[in-house]
């Protein structure tokens, strides 16, 4: 009954008692939670209520279940504590899904529950420390926290007497950790997965990285790690590697020569140098972010190689030099089904999938849920894009450097590119006309115009020398920088806003400047015997003078003596 739109519960599952599966999600279902189809169906299996709006507490049946294998009400509104007694009352269970919600608490008894192989609590309230049992279960595969409240240390766990046979994937994204990470999360063997973005955890990369053989993705962005990666990371076969928002240093490391890898994000750090020529050998790579570093230098030519690139980001650096007009031969093309279904699917759906099927059931165990997300800048502002969003995202953005030279025409060819942001260099020359064949770059447009025809002069802030509709400068014959205007132009274009200028300066000034002289003659016996005469010149050389700035005819000048004249 998934996907149904159905606003209420049908009437004939009060009367089934023998239910072994039940599917209620995505569906517009509301209202306090129906404990009681838990309550009567004893013999249920997979309880599956995933993205509707019930809300009130979990309760759980008075009698053990011991069928149960799959809890999922993740993405209502249930809120309260986690039932302390719910490994207990699902003695087998294996996926438990609560995610999305506003649950609460800690999880002490939880990390109790034996059974469990996936466990995901993602986006709620909960709070407290990690219990260092919750990595130890023998058979937890998958562990995802992210989205809480919990914070101070990782747990420590003396791995000496642990073998870690299950445990592959962790997300503690978006909490409050702290602190360095601790050794055993180096020492477990199995990990394919590591998210800790978002957290406070500072320190270098230890060497103990690189023992994790299996991992392909890691995730330690936003959190105060410093230094430089571990030359060793390039015996790994990691194929997602985010890092971005720390202070990592120095020049682009040759370890990260990688060819397994399918997104690169190191930015907003500290990194210095060149963009280096062996990015060309990364022939896998379709995300690429150097954002917001010290890269100086041109853009080497060697990066036109990546044909699976789909997002570049070199914004913000000190880059230099030409657009290479081979940026034209990326496709940039959205990801296939080919791609979303292998082992390096941004959702990293794993290819191991079929160690997992329950018997007597369709439900396949699922892969890896770590998401991963990219902050790209479009014409609406910075985005974070994740899952399928992502999938289908395409841009370039060289915004915010020193690059020079024309726009690249070659560029009007890419018609899968979703976003190019060019803003803030020393570009010159013609904003070239096709570039309204770039049908997909993001806008909410009239349907009978080309795209770029709604854009407006904001767009291409910080280029100067760029002419041509929508901008008001005409470029010459040549097709370079426009010509500059004449000075009589310039004189008539900005007297107005001279003249306001002036009004504003001269009112905020006219009470100090009489206060002034006022102070001098009471203080000066000479001058106070001619004070009014004083004070009133000089009141009516400040009239001349605003009438001099906004009136039709300007009056005859005034000798360069007459102010003195005046105030004397």
């Amino acid at each position: 009954m998934s996907n149904c739109r159905a606003k209420g519960l049908p009437n004939f599952l009060h009367y089934r008692t023998g239910l072994r599966y039940l599917d209620l999600s995505h569906n517009n279902l509301g209202g306090q939670n129906p404990s009681w189809l838990l309550q009567n169906n004893t013999r249920l299996q997979q309880f599956l209520m995933e993205g509707n709006s019930f809300k009130g507490h979990l309760q759980l049946p008075k009698h053990v279940n011991v069928n149960m294998f799959q809890v999922d009400i993740s993405g209502n509104k249930m809120r309260g504590q986690i039932p302390m007694n719910i490994g207990s009352m699902f003695p087998h269970l294996q996926i438990l899904n609560l995610s999305r919600n506003v649950f609460e608490g800690i999880l002490e008894e939880l990390a109790k529950s034996g059974s469990l192989l996936t466990l995901r609590l993602s986006s709620n309230n909960l709070s407290g420390k990690i219990p260092p049992t919750m990595f130890t279960l023998d058979k937890l595969r998958q562990l995802y926290l992210d989205g809480n409240n919990f914070d101070g240390e990782m747990p420590l766990i003396d791995i000496s007497t642990l073998s870690f046979p299950a445990l592959s994937d962790i997300d503690l994204s978006d909490n409050h950790l702290s602190v360095e990470l601790p050794k055993w999360i180096w020492n477990v063997p199995n990990f394919e997965a590591l998210d800790f973005s978002n957290n406070n955890f500072y320190g270098h990369f230890p060497l103990e990285f690189c023992n994790l053989g299996l991992l392909r993705f890691l995730d330690l962005s936003q959190n105060n790690f410093s230094g430089s990666v571990p030359s060793c990371i390039s015996s790994l076969a990691i194929e997602h590697l985010h890092l971005s928002r720390n202070r990592l240093s120095g020049p682009l490391p040759l370890a990260l020569y990688i060819s397994s890898l399918v997104a690169l994000d190191l930015g907003q750090n500290n990194l210095t140098g060149k963009i280096p020529y062996w990015v060309a050998n990364l022939s896998a790579l379709r995300i690429l972010v150097l954002r917001e570093n010290h890269f100086k230098g041109e853009i080497p030519s060697q990066i036109c190689q990546l044909n699976l690139l789909s997002i570049v980001d070199l914004s913000q650096n000190k880059l230099s030099g030409h657009i290479p007009s081979c940026l034209s031969t990326l496709t940039l093309m959205p990801t296939d089904k080919s791609f979303r279904t292998a082992s390096t699917s941004y959702l990293l759906d794993a290819s191991q999938d079929s160690q997992f099927v329950f018997p007597g059931s369709s439900y396949r165990y699922p892969g890896s849920y770590v998401e991963e997300q990219v902050l790209f800048t479009t014409k609406k502002g910075s985005y974070s894009y994740s899952g399928n969003l992502l999938e289908y995202m395409s841009g370039i953005d060289l915004s915010c450097n020193m690059l020079t030279g024309p726009i690249p025409p070659e560029l009007g060819n890419m018609s899968e590119l979703h976003s190019l942001n060019l803003s803030h260099n020393n570009l010159i020359g013609f904003i070239p006309s096709w570039f309204s064949k770039l049908e997909q770059i993001e806008s909410s447009i009239p349907y009978d115009k080309a795209q770029f025809a709604t854009f407006d002069e904001s767009s291409y802030l910080g280029n100067p020398f760029l002419c041509g509709p929508p901008k008001h400068e005409n470029c010459s014959g040549t097709g370079l920088a426009p010509t500059a205007p004449n000075a009589s132009s310039i004189e008539e274009e900005s007297g107005f806003m001279d003249k306001h200028a002036f009004l504003v300066t001269f009112l905020a000034s006219y009470p100090i400047v009489l206060t002034t002289i006022g102070v001098v003659l009471y203080i000066n016996p000479y001058c106070n015997e001619d004070g009014f005469i004083s004070s009133s010149s000089a009141s009516t050389l400040a009239t001349i003078s605003l009438w001099s700035m906004f009136s039709e005819e300007a009056p005859s000048p005034m000798p360069w003596w007459f102010p003195l004249f005046l105030i004397v």
